[in-house]
């Protein structure tokens, strides 16, 4: 899976990548150097998988889904 899949993903889930970063604890720039290399297929899916967490919580409130998505449980 390419890292384009996971911005496109994103962008059609309309997540921006700050978001994204924040439930994995490190930056903005971090995260967008990460996306210039090609990552290994568990973490392409884990990323996906975080993406697909983000999109089921709700603005203003919290369903638990990004606590499941969160890497560490955070």
């Amino acid at each position: 899976m390419s890292n384009t899949t996971i911005r496109e993903t994103a962008k059609t889930n309309r997540i921006p990548l700050w978001r994204i970063a924040d439930v994995m604890g490190i930056s903005e720039a971090t995260l967008t150097r990460k996306l210039r290399h090609e990552m290994s297929e568990a973490e392409s899916q884990q990323m996906l998988k975080l993406i697909h967490g983000i999109k089921e919580v709700k603005p203003g409130g919290s369903t638990g889904a990004n606590q499941e998505a969160h890497p560490d449980g955070r």
